[in-house]
């Protein structure tokens, strides 16, 4: 090979300069990148609610690596509310269709051995507010674990025929057996009719009504509907729309899990996990990370337990920004 042939596989000025410069850079201290994303992921947890650009910079070798982070400037528009904070009153209350008003000062009632004032005819209404639930036993023995923001209409005293109450919100049901007179629990989207079994009903929505049996036999049909369904132990049948039902087996430990004073979430998504909670704490819960949602999480809490507990522990599993005040509860 010849000097021409050997000038040109020389690097040419500008290519130098850079060649003296990476040379450079390998004598320096690289960066530590782990450290430099700690910085940075601090910076993001508390900065204010706003669209904003985040660079971290760092040099490894030879390279030199630039992270752009943009959150996109639409974001408050995609915000999704899954469930409103409510000014209600804060106390169990208890009423019959007159009018009349009972003082409740305990959690659980019995209209079995200990009546109050009233006559077989008399309609009773006991309803609780959010955050709180309590306990009711019918005249003929029947257990009922009344869930927050629920309501249970039923008689002051059964008589001859079925046993009828009306349900909205959730209750779980120990029903007392009595062949001769068939237990039904109404709502506004189904009909359950039973012997003497427990089981959960859930009657909040159109958009959130099941039945779901410990065990026993339970056979439901849609409101207006002359359609039925006998429900299975373990099993838990839903509405949709045009009367129709659909049965699919679940855990039914949960469901006696709330009665016993706890929240318990397994395999459950994000989404379902808050709306149960702000129900609970009456908070407006809104979804800014809208992905967050579909997150599945096994989860469980006692109901006693404050917000503020229970939403680190649920940070602490899924490793997302949650945030409250008075009335909100805001997942990042």
């Amino acid at each position: 090979m010849n000097d021409t042939g050997l000038d040109d596989l020389l690097p040419e000025a500008d290519e130098q300069d850079i060649i003296r410069a990476a040379f450079a850079r390998r004598e320096a201290a690289s960066a530590d990148i782990d450290a430099e994303w700690r910085e940075l992921s601090r910076l993001t947890r508390t900065r204010p609610r706003r669209p904003a650009l985040f660079i971290a910079a760092a040099v490894a070798a030879c390279i030199a690596v630039v992270v752009l982070l943009s959150l996109p400037q639409d974001r408050v528009d995609r915000q999704v509310a899954v469930i409103t904070h409510m000014d209600i009153p804060g106390d169990i209350s208890l009423t019959d269709d007159s009018g009349r008003a009972y003082d409740v000062d305990t959690a659980e009632v019995t209209f079995a051995g200990k009546p109050l004032s009233g006559t077989h005819t008399t309609m009773m209404v006991m309803a609780t507010p959010r955050g709180r639930d309590c306990r009711v036993t019918l005249s003929d023995g029947t257990r009922v674990w009344l869930n927050g923001e629920s309501e249970l209409r039923f008689p002051f005293g059964f008589t001859s025929g079925r046993r009828e109450v009306h349900l909205r919100g959730e209750a779980f049901f120990e029903v007392a057996k009595d062949p001769q007179r068939p237990f039904v629990v109404t709502s506004d989207y189904y009909s359950a009719t039973v012997l003497g079994t427990s089981f959960d009903a859930r009657a909040y929505s159109s958009d959130d009504a099941s039945v779901t049996l410990v065990e026993g036999s339970v056979r439901v049909s849609p409101a207006g509907s002359a359609s039925a369904l006998v429900v299975e132990p373990g099993c838990m049948v839903t509405f949709g729309a045009a009367s129709m039902m659909s049965m699919s087996e679940v855990d039914v430990y949960p469901c006696l899990q709330r009665k016993e004073g706890y929240f318990y979430f397994d395999q459950a998504s994000m989404l379902d996990i808050m709306i149960e909670l702000g129900r609970w704490y009456n908070k407006t819960v809104v979804f800014e990370d809208t992905a967050a949602m579909s997150t599945m999480l096994h989860f469980v809490a006692s109901r006693s337990d404050s917000l503020e507990t229970v939403l680190r522990h649920i940070a602490e599993l899924d490793n997302v920004e949650i945030e409250y005040t008075e009335d909100d509860i805001t997942i990042r």
